[in-house]
């Protein structure tokens, strides 16, 4: 798996530099070259962070063998890499499908969920944007019994979750509008959630946006939150055997209602 890494210059246009992280290959150094193909082999929020930096200029790449150099000059080959195209077509969801097929989700099996997918949905959330890039929000992840027992105390609407995902802001940190004074950190950290929510849902997981619980309760509880302003709680987990939308999810007010051209 390959995570992102600050770019550097070697000389050519958008070459860059990557860490390796792998249980397979020792942590290294990674070089890519941006006419190959050699990004597209991993984490798929390497890919999207390659396509800002060269602007999207990602087809024309060749389907050919590929290889990283590793460590300042160990190669490590990885084989025939598809082409952008294809990959992405039998990866990737497209937006309003992905938006269209998620939907809260209330059962919940006891299987843990990979550490990966909690890093890939802590990772969507990061990319966020907020007011003037203040980035007020906190994402705390919750895994011990002993605090998903307290959650537990402030909401009915567990579902059974293995982990929970918490999505909070500091109100002191996020931008205010001048004109009334609006504080800004609910929109950012609802940004924030709506983004890993997504991500949720995209790599086969469920949740439900959960908002009724007991705010000073849970506060008091967990003091970690004290001084935060609470958006959601994210109840996470592999879909259990019941898993199914509700009666209300598909039903829809008409655009005519709702979307105005002015």
């Amino acid at each position: 798996m390959f995570f992102f890494g600050r770019t550097k210059a070697p000389g050519k246009p958008w070459d860059g530099w990557f860490r390796q992280q792998s249980a397979r290959q020792r942590q290294g150094d990674c070089f890519f070259r941006a006419d190959k193909g050699a990004l597209q082999v991993g984490h798929p929020g390497l890919r999207q962070e390659i396509r800002r930096i060269t602007a999207g200029s990602l087809e024309g790449w060749n389907r050919k063998q590929e290889t990283l150099i590793i460590n300042g000059g160990k190669e490590c080959t990885f084989g025939v890499i598809p082409s952008v195209r294809t990959k992405m077509s039998k990866k990737a969801m497209d937006f309003t499908e992905l938006a269209q097929e998620r939907y809260s989700c209330r059962s919940l099996s006891e299987k843990p969920v990979e550490r990966e997918k909690i890093e890939e949905i802590i990772r969507a959330g990061l990319v966020a944007p907020t007011a003037h890039n203040n980035q007020p929000y906190r994402i705390y992840v919750v895994e011990s019994e002993e605090m998903k027992e307290r959650i537990g105390q402030t909401t009915p609407y567990t579902f059974g979750a293995p982990v929970f995902l918490i999505v909070a802001g500091k109100p002191e940190e996020a931008w205010t509008r001048a004109s009334d004074q609006k504080n800004f950190v609910d929109v950012d950290a609802a940004i924030t959630a709506t983004h890993m929510m997504l991500k949720i849902q995209e790599l086969g997981l469920g949740t439900t946006w959960v908002g009724s619980f007991d705010e000073p309760k849970l506060k008091q509880l967990i003091p970690e939150l004290q001084g935060d302003e609470l958006i959601a709680i994210f109840p996470v987990g592999h879909p259990g055997e019941s898993a199914r939308p509700s009666r209300l999810h598909g039903l829809r007010r008409a655009a005519s209602e709702l979307v105005r051209y002015i």
